[in-house]
């Protein structure tokens, strides 16, 4: 019973059945490679860098990366590509595999890339991204950066009032625009200024944030004041942490990487500059030369040089590989807030507290332009791919200049400080936040307010909540609009049918005299039918706008519905472990239960033995008992026989001695009467030596007796509690029979609420998918 009963519990949890079983690749994984995959993927064709011809090969992975990760098949590129949850779909231009051979590539991964049966487990949790092994790309992109998905869009903290805008920075090759709010990093799509995700700063807050050359890394440098300084690098596709490191002991107030994606730099209050070694996380230069706090750092496009700025005007120029120091450059008064290179890695800009700009000669070593470009002082400037510089300062003005450091625009849009300033990566759109917390984005060229916008993300389901508004009241209007342009249509229509009808009449009139009433009739019309036409494309503009409009706030209120679909996934995917491990711990107890219930039968006919046993000696210590107290009393006979001769003895010694003492007889009565006194002393002796024995065999017959009397009380005692434990044992034996014949409800609902939950975790995927994809188009 109790077998078929694990059985059945196993046959209902595929899970557990894969569990008890190791999946292996030699055995279970190569032959399906071999069917689908090994044509293109093999040592001579390995599309991608990746083969799967052998174990090593299919756990080193390829240009991307290792494909797989242990123990964790959702993060594993290989699964997520055959099973269809990620693009391009594997194996390609082939119908998908079957699902029982994607579910036996998963178990192999869950439970830890085993090569042989016999093999160990791949401890690890996470196969970390080689930096050594990213290649990254020169200049433009050949295809598009893809947008960030798949990321929380969840606010980590929320407040009324928004804190002041930390960092700030754009990506050289796509709309994405960073911004940092103490411990978290809102990514912004800004030509449709959606939410794209929410990156958590792991240590304290983010002083400095910036894209790698080519726009698919970002680096976030800062930490907790007087405590710990960190970098951060994620990967801006998917929002994972790529490199985390720093070995400071107070917050990074600058960072930078290097085009070549190899080395960090970093600055701060320590006033030293350090190189770090991304690929092993280790120092390779300090740099000193500053006397106060290192304010700004930046690699120059090339990766040749790295420039330093600090609290006290010092700029310093480094070669980045050696550590060597290139040049000073010397001019400013007070604190450079900021340095930006130009594209060729020939200039370097540079902002100050002292209000001026200046830009520097990395060939001649020296400064070749200065103006005064804010009153107060500067706080950012940075160049754009063009050569145009961008600044902002304590004037509260944005202000773009030429090459030549002539002023293009004045924008004045701010109540409080702007802080951070920067082009689009398409130099259309100049993006500015400021001290409130809130970010504007202005045309370049007009200077115009493009969008305004908070950088307070709401909640999802309130952003989802607002977004389904909007839609319903696009669509109210649209519905009146449509209405508007159906009567407009009916007067047109009317209207050309009176102008055919006075066309023909004017025909007619023409062969016959002109009649002016008529043709004032004619123009009338005309004029009548010019304005309704003019009217109608009005409507058929605002028409086309709101439908415009209606798209937009559909495709938004598509990517809040995928945001919320993520959040459903991960709960069903919760309560979809925690059946199984409840239906795991199920079978644990019946084997726990049976278990018990052998070992209580064992014990059930130990006790049974013994009281088999037990009765049986009982009786003979009883028996012994017995006969111990008639050898007791014979030998009391026995001892008060002996003390009345030993009496009798006694006295007649006495009597001789006293009779030899008070009558003076002859010698030869005296001898007689002594011989007699010898002979009554060695009776005595006798009798004494007969009493001493009787007594030793009294005393250890009583003391075995009490002995006896002891072992048989207490066995008395264990008889008596036998049939008690015996009757318990039955009881318990009883109860566990009745719990392991009757199934467990659990038994039966659980795999059938993982069933449940897994149908209901594909739906939503799919219609996640469904979504996302008509996002993405």
């Amino acid at each position: 019973m109790l077998r078929w009963l694990m059985i059945f519990f196993c046959l209902l949890s595929c899970s557990h059945v894969a569990s008890q079983e190791k999946i292996n690749f030699e055995d279970h994984i190569l032959p399906i490679f071999r069917n689908n995959c090994v044509t293109c993927h093999n040592p001579d064709k390995s599309k991608a860098d990746y083969s799967l011809t052998t174990f090593e090969d299919a756990i080193k992975g390829g240009e991307t990366g290792p494909a797989v990760i242990s123990k964790n098949p959702d993060e594993s590129l290989l699964y997520r590509l055959v099973a269809r949850s990620e693009k391009p779909y594997m194996p390609r231009k082939e119908p998908k595999m079957d699902d029982q051979k994607i579910k036996l590539i998963r178990l192999w991964i869950q439970q830890g890339l085993l090569k042989t049966a016999g093999a160990k487990v791949i401890q690890q949790k996470k196969l970390k991204i080689q930096i050594s092994d990213l290649k990254p790309t020169k200049g433009k992109p050949k295809v598009a950066l893809k947008m960030p998905k798949m990321i929380n869009l969840e606010p980590i903290f929320r407040t009324n009032h928004t804190g002041q805008l930390l960092a700030q920075a754009s990506n050289p090759w796509s709309p994405l625009v960073a911004f940092s709010l103490g411990n978290q990093i809102l990514l912004y799509d800004i030509n449709k200024v959606l939410l794209r995700g929410i990156l958590k700063f792991p240590e304290g807050m983010a002083y400095q944030l910036k894209f790698s050359r080519d726009g698919k890394f970002l680096l976030g440098s800062g930490g907790i004041a007087g405590q710990k300084g960190v970098y951060v690098l994620w990967r801006v596709e998917d929002g994972e942490i790529i490199r985390k490191g720093g070995q400071e002991f107070d917050s990074i107030l600058s960072g930078d990487i290097s085009s070549d994606l190899k080395y960090v730099c970093s600055g701060g209050s320590s006033k030293l500059v350090k190189i770090y070694d991304l690929s092993s996380g280790k120092i390779i230069h300090k740099l000193k030369k500053h006397n106060d706090w290192v304010l700004a750092t930046e690699f120059s496009p090339d990766g040749v040089l790295l420039a330093s700025a600090d609290r006290n005007g010092g700029i310093v120029v480094w070669e980045s590989r050696s550590g060597q120091q290139y040049c000073l450059l010397n001019g400013h008064k007070a604190a450079v807030n900021a340095l930006s290179w130009r594209a060729d890695s020939n200039l370097l800009v540079s902002g100050s507290e002292d209000g001026i700009i200046k830009v520097w000669s990395l060939h001649r070593r020296r400064q070749i332009k200065s103006w005064k470009g804010h009153g107060g002082g500067v706080l950012w400037v940075e160049y754009a791919k063009d050569g145009k510089i961008v600044s902002c300062g304590r004037d509260k003005l944005i202000k773009i200049w030429d090459k030549n450091g002539k002023q293009i625009k004045t924008i004045r849009h701010f109540k409080d400080l702007p802080l951070r300033a920067s082009f689009s990566s398409d130099r259309r759109f100049i993006i500015a936040g400021d001290y409130r917390g809130e970010a504007v984005v202005f045309n370049a060229k007009s200077g115009k307010v493009r969008n305004r916008f908070k950088l307070s993300p709401p909640n999802v389901q309130v952003q989802k909540n607002i977004n389904n508004k909007q839609v319903a009241n696009i669509k109210i209007r649209l519905a009146k609009k449509r209405k508007d342009l159906a009567k407009i249509k009916k007067e047109v229509l009317t209207l050309k049918n009176l102008i055919s009808r006075k066309k023909k009449e004017l025909e007619q009139l023409k062969k016959k005299p002109a009649k002016s009433a008529m043709q004032k009739e004619i123009k009338g019309h005309d004029v009548k039918y010019a304005t309704i036409t003019k009217k109608k494309n009005d409507t058929s503009r605002q028409l086309k706008h709101l439908n415009h409009k209606n798209y937009e706030l559909l495709r938004q209120v598509n990517y809040w519905e995928s945001a919320i679909l993520i959040k459903d996934l991960e709960a069903i995917q919760k309560q979809i472990t925690n059946s199984k491990s409840q239906l795991d711990q199920l079978a644990l107890d019946v084997k726990n239960h049976e278990v018990r219930w052998q070992f209580l039968k064992k014990r059930k006919q130990e006790l049974l033995v013994f009281l088999k046993k037990g009765h049986k000696e009982h009786r003979l210590l009883k028996e012994v008992i017995k006969k111990n107290k008639k050898i007791q009393l014979k030998e009391l006979k026995k001892i008060s026989v002996l003390l009345k001769d030993r009496g009798q003895i006694k006295s007649e010694i006495y009597e001789a001695e006293f009779m030899k003492k008070e009558l003076k007889i002859s010698d030869s009565k005296t001898k007689k009467m002594a011989d007699q006194i010898k002979s009554l002393a060695s009776k005595f002796k006798s009798i004494e030596g007969k009493i001493n024995h009787s007594k030793t065999v009294l005393l250890s017959t009583k003391k075995s007796n009490s002995q006896k009397i002891k072992h048989r009380d207490d066995l008395g005692l264990k008889l008596k509690k036998t049939p008690k434990e015996l009757a318990s044992i039955e009881k318990e034996i009883k109860n566990l029979n009745r719990r392991l014949s009757t199934p467990n409800p659990l038994s039966k609902t659980l795999p059938e609420k993982i069933k449940q939950n897994e149908i209901e975790y594909n739906a939503l995927l799919n219609k996640f998918n469904l979504i996302f994809a008509k996002f993405e188009k």
